[in-house]
C-alpha cells in the first residue's frame, strides 16, 4: 500500500521533535570545556625594592680659598726715654685682621693700636700732670705658616701714626699732637687651643720721623710686646 506524501512528511516532523525531546542538554556551566578558572592566582607579594646604597661624595678639599684671623693685642710699648719721659712706658691695645691663601704663605694684614700713659711729674716747685699716646693705623704683607697646633708669621708695612700729649702745669693746660708716617716690623708665634682660636705672643719695632707738639721734637720710635688672642675663621 502506498503511503500517501503528506503523511510521509507529518511522521518525519514528528520523529525529529520527538528526538529532540529525549536528548540531554548538558547545561554550560558543567561543560569542562567552557569551565574558567574562578579561582583567580593572587598576584605575587611585592617586595619593596631596597634603595641603591649610594656612597656619599667625598668633599674634595680644595687649595682655593684663605686662612683669615682676627686678633686682640693687649701689651706694652716702649718709646724713646729722652723725648717722651715720664711717658715713655706706655701700656697699648690693638686689633688686627690678618688673611693669608692656603695654597701660599704670604697674605695681608691691616690693623689698629693704640697707646696710651699718664703721669704725675714735679717741675721744680710746680706739679706737672702729664698725659700722653699714639694711635696707629697700618696695613702690610704677611708671611705666615701654620699646622692645628702652631702658627708663626712675619710682617712689615706702612703706618700712619697720630701722636699727642697733655700738659696741666698750675691748673693751665698745654696739648699737642702731630701725625707722621713710619715703617714697621714683627714677627709672632701662637699656640692654638682649638681649631677657631689661639693665644700668642707678638714682638713689633716701628721708626717713623719725628713729631712736633709742645715745642719739642720727638721720636715715634719704639719697641713693643704683646699678648694675642687669635679666633680664626
Amino acid at each position: 500500500m502506498k503511503t500517501p506524501p503528506l503523511l510521509s512528511l507529518l511522521t518525519a516532523a514528528s520523529l525529529v521533535l520527538a528526538s529532540s525531546c529525549t536528548s540531554t542538554s548538558v547545561p554550560w556551566r558543567e561543560r569542562p570545556d567552557l569551565v574558567t578558572d574562578a579561582v583567580e592566582t593572587p598576584p605575587a607579594t611585592l617586595r619593596p625594592s631596597r634603595p641603591e646604597t649610594v656612597a656619599p661624595m667625598r668633599r674634595r678639599k680644595s687649595s682655593a680659598g684663605a686662612s683669615s684671623s682676627l686678633a686682640l693685642l693687649l701689651g706694652g710699648r716702649i718709646l724713646d726715654n729722652t723725648d717722651w719721659a715720664p711717658l715713655d712706658d706706655q701700656y697699648m691695645a690693638g686689633i688686627e685682621f690678618a688673611s693669608i691663601p692656603k695654597y701660599f704663605p704670604l697674605g695681608i694684614e691691616v690693623g689698629y693700636q693704640g697707646s696710651y700713659q699718664s703721669q704725675d711729674a714735679d717741675n721744680g716747685s710746680v706739679r706737672e700732670t702729664l698725659h700722653g699716646g699714639q694711635h696707629e693705623v697700618y696695613i702690610g704683607p704677611r708671611f705666615g705658616i701654620s699646622d692645628p697646633g702652631w702658627g708663626l708669621w712675619a710682617g712689615l708695612g706702612f703706618s700712619v701714626i697720630y701722636n699727642h700729649a697733655e700738659a696741666f702745669v698750675a691748673g693751665a693746660k698745654k696739648d699737642g699732637s702731630d701725625t707722621v708716617f713710619g715703617g714697621y716690623a714683627h714677627v709672632g708665634v701662637e699656640y692654638k687651643l682649638a681649631k677657631s682660636f689661639g693665644i700668642g705672643l707678638d714682638a713689633r719695632g716701628m721708626y717713623g720721623q719725628d713729631a712736633t707738639f709742645l715745642g719739642q721734637d720727638h721720636k715715634t720710635t719704639y719697641l713693643q710686646m704683646a699678648l694675642l688672642f687669635a679666633f680664626h675663621f
